[in-house]
């Protein structure tokens, strides 16, 4: 296959590789170091500090907070506006053959004027009616899904491939033994459904441990009124936000992971990482999870709601009802079917969610794109 020369853009909000929560810049490093071993020539757009084998482009030198309190609205945007901007003039100068975004819509119109053909891998989630409206706006571009349900919520884009993320598995230490805890990983918000973990636990008598990361604003309000209140630092102990190296030894020493995700997240890099410690899934039938998630093998699927079944799942009660029957199932599970369990945790992210067959991909997604560029 012949070797490229291929601009990767990153997002302007965390450095590459992130140093704690960053989904999207991880799988950048991922794709980038992994394409750099396969012998192409490779160009990272990331903000200054990010570490690669890739040639580092600056576009800024300080990351733009995702959320921030409403006096720094116009402020953040002028950053934004700043980073397209700074993109496109590092583009122009670039002599490369195709770019790879991994941030916005708002970088597709600055960029379709260089002249280098483009394809935007999507990280958001396209039922959302103001995501999806941004997008909708540049129909013809040449758009990556990260998993089928994503696709589901825009089907008039101009989808050319399907791309899951994929990590490097051997940073993962698979464990057999059964921890002493269940975990919760990611963000305090709603949508990903903390609150939902600890009343799950609570119920089920289990202890969970909360490893995540507080937004400044409205982030911080909901931790306040929602979840600190049930934190009692014994049965629900809330650790905070975790570097990428501690985030993996607190997966590995879990019982499961709980994520009670409360909307359609397009693709949960966490399940992959989890189950690559050999720790199940225990999650909601929203977005993506259902393509990631082996019902039963790997963990187990839980019907949203009554109102909401998106599969004959093992697990029959919904909501978190279905959580706690989930829950206590793992928890009494014979040790041989809970070994078993890991392992095949750690087969199917080897199979289907590495940095190897993500780049494999990507490198037929780029050479179909040069293909079509010149027919």
């Amino acid at each position: 296959m012949k070797k490229l020369k291929i601009a990767i853009v990153s997002t302007p909000y965390e450095l590459v590789p992130p140093k704690k929560y960053g989904g999207i810049e991880l799988v950048v490093y991922n794709l980038t170091e992994e394409l750099v071993k396969r012998g192409h020539e490779l160009y990272l757009l990331a903000p200054e500090g990010s570490k690669t084998s890739a040639k580092l482009f600056p576009v800024a030198k300080d990351i733009i907070p995702q959320s921030s309190r409403a006096e720094d609205h116009n402020k953040l945007e002028l950053m934004k506006s700043e980073w397209v901007s700074n993109a496109a003039k590092i583009l122009l100068e670039l002599k490369i053959d195709i770019i790879h975004n991994h941030w916005s819509s708002r970088l597709i119109p600055a960029f379709s004027t260089i002249g280098t053909p483009i394809i935007s891998t999507i990280p958001y989630n396209l039922h959302d009616t103001d995501i999806r409206s941004a997008y909708e706006n540049f129909k013809e571009h040449n758009y990556i899904a990260i998993s089928e349900n994503q696709k589901k919520g825009a089907p008039n884009l101009n989808f050319i491939g399907r791309v899951y993320h994929g990590i490097n598995v051997n940073n993962f230490e698979f464990s057999e033994n059964k921890g002493k805890y269940f975990a919760f990983l990611g963000r305090i918000w709603p949508i990903k459904g903390p609150k939902e973990a600890i009343l799950a636990a609570r119920k089920a008598k289990v202890k969970l441990k909360i490893a995540a990361r507080i937004d400044i604003g409205k982030a911080e309000e909901y931790f306040k009124k929602e979840i600190s209140p049930l934190i009692d630092d014994n049965q629900i102990q809330f650790i905070g936000e975790v570097s990428q190296e501690r985030k993996k030894v607190f997966l590995k020493n879990a019982i499961a992971l709980v994520s009670p995700i409360q909307w359609e997240e397009p693709f949960g890099l966490i399940y992959s990482e989890s189950m690559a410690c050999g720790t199940p899934i225990i999650a909601f039938a929203r977005g993506s999870v259902p393509e990631i998630v082996k019902d039963g093998e790997t963990g187990f699927v839980v019907n949203f709601s009554d109102e909401d079944i998106r599969g004959d799942w093992i697990i029959k009660k919904t909501g978190i009802e279905g959580i706690v029957e989930a829950v206590n199932k793992i928890k009494s599970m014979p040790e041989n079917e809970y070994i078993e369990m890991r392992n095949n945790c750690r087969n199917h992210v080897e199979k289907s969610f590495t940095a190897e067959k993500m780049a494999d991909e990507y490198e037929k997604i780029y050479h179909k794109v040069l293909k079509m560029q010149k027919d």
